[in-house]
């Protein structure tokens, strides 16, 4: 399928804007404080994922607890922070299991892996690597913080900076990481790609070169072994077209048909309006990201007073069946509590801001595409008509509105009973359209002739006549026969 992030595979378009899909966010958090363990709130830090052989989502948070909230018998002190664990059928409403791995107010009854410090941590991120030959190194970590081992070729005695640790079941991890990179080069490793990238095998994390005078852009490390990593490249920075406040704190990935799509955290550094807002990003080969609509804020943040008022950082992309869900950390203050407007305090023990863990929903492949808010024209380059699969759309179709289409032969002719006055569509199981002229079974179209003797050959273009509708995306013949990803 062509995604519709950008006119590479456009030649024409008259009537229609580019926008971008709408995400449906679940009106409250999907993990919120509930036990005695986390009276201090469920942190924003967190990892989600999907476990390929149960298809179970598997879910790790860091709880807090205040001082005054210590377990009878405890004296009072600091706050405690603790690495927890949950578990889904679906991805939405979680189950906290009894790990019996810690114990709290003298029970194993919880669902904690392990007490962690404060700050930074190594299991910001945490994926699952079946194709690793060492089964103890089944699952990964990689975040920042500071330890006292380091890989081979960094100073002995560790440091604080990106680190990373291995674990056999994502609940068995060693007690401390293994320092990768260190402090002078990199100030955060917000977020790793969840997957190894297609065609070279290797891992990428999206981190943030250290630099001075500090200004936040994303930058692009890779590994092949998980404990070697390349200093990060330039990925994404302001341009131009943004102020002079604006930067990019991080970014969130995952692969849907041919493209790498992403979501770019924002920071917005101004001493008035600091909030953390999205943008909707997109590569073919996961080295070139380009943003689809600059400066769009694409997973919106909540009104005021709700949980994520202030920020929302995607955490991780996760396609689910054909929807792509976006698990997001939404906080209620802006990045900088002191820079930012401040909510009143509701709890006078939780003076800090609110984090918890959001969730947002949209169709897998409607992500950006052309809207026509009338009548409007989508006409595709020249293409290889490859396949007995036909013309396919991903669209959204306004009540009363419509998606029909021509073929154009090489010559740029309309093809004899392929005109627009003859097609119809149906949507299909995938959530597809699939176009048919005159007769459904002409669905399929190469070699075919129409009643009117008008023959589609192999090279054609296609042209969407659109009414109250907008087009995200189209394929022509096989899935195939589109180019596959390079690294």
């Amino acid at each position: 399928m062509e995604l519709l992030f950008d006119d590479d595979a456009i030649d024409r378009t008259a009537g229609v804007r580019r926008v971008l899909g709408s995400p449906k966010k679940e009106p409250n958090p999907i993990l919120e404080p509930q036990m005695p363990w986390e009276t201090a709130g469920s942190s924003a830090f967190h990892a989600v994922l999907r476990d390929q052989a149960s298809g179970r989502f598997r879910l790790w948070y860091r709880a807090s607890i205040g001082g005054a909230d210590r377990p009878a018998g405890e004296s009072d002190g600091p706050e405690r922070h603790f690495l927890c664990y949950a578990e889904s059928d679906h991805g939405r409403t979680w189950d906290r299991p009894a790990l019996r791995r810690l114990s709290f107010a003298g029970s194993l009854e919880n669902n904690i892996i392990r007490e962690v410090d404060a700050g930074d941590t190594v299991f910001h991120n945490i994926v699952e690597d079946p194709d690793d030959p060492d089964p103890q190194r089944r699952y990964k970590a990689l975040g920042y913080q500071h330890t006292t081992r380091a890989a081979a070729g960094l100073p002995e005695g560790g440091g604080t900076g990106v680190t990373v640790s291995f674990s056999p079941d994502g609940l068995e991890w060693p007690e401390e990481p293994i320092l990768v990179m260190g402090f002078e080069e990199i100030t955060d490793a917000n977020c790793l790609q969840p997957y190894r990238n297609p065609g070279s095998g290797s891992w990428v994390a999206f981190l943030r070169p250290r630099i001075t005078p500090k200004r936040r852009f994303v930058g692009r490390g890779t590994s092949g072994d998980f404990l070697r990593w390349t200093h990060p490249e330039m990925l994404l920075t302001p341009d131009s077209g943004d102020d002079e406040f604006t930067e990019f704190y991080s970014l969130s990935t995952a692969v849907v048909g041919n493209f790498h799509v992403g979501a770019l955290w924002v920071f917005h550094d101004h001493p008035e309006d600091s909030p953390m807002t999205t943008e909707l990003v997109y590569s073919r080969d996961g080295r070139s990201f380009r943003r689809a609509l600059p400066q769009a804020e694409w997973i919106p943040r909540g009104p005021e007073g709700s949980f994520d008022s202030g920020q929302v950082c995607p955490v991780r992309l996760l396609p689910v069946g054909d929807e792509l869900f976006v698990y997001y950390n939404g906080v209620d203050r802006h990045h900088r509590l002191k820079r930012g407007p401040k909510p009143p305090v509701v709890n006078p023990k939780t003076v800090g801001p609110t984090r918890r863990t959001g969730l947002a929903r949209l169709p897998l492949q409607a992500l950006c595409g052309l809207r026509a808010d009338h009548d409007g024209v989508v006409e595709t380059r020249w293409v290889c008509n490859y396949g007995q699969t036909g013309v396919q759309a991903v669209a959204d179709v306004d009540p009363g509105g419509s998606v029909r289409a021509e073929i154009l032969d090489p010559f740029g002719s309309v093809v004899p009973g392929w005109d627009r006055a003859a097609s119809g569509s149906v949507t299909a199981a995938d959530g597809h359209l699939h176009l048919w002229w005159e007769r459904p079974e002409l669905r399929g179209i190469p070699g075919q002739t129409s009643d009117a003797e008008g023959t589609v050959g192999h090279v054609i273009k296609v042209r969407f006549h659109l009414h109250r509708a907008t087009l995200f995306g189209f394929q022509i013949g096989a899935e195939t026969s589109f180019p596959g990803q390079a690294d």
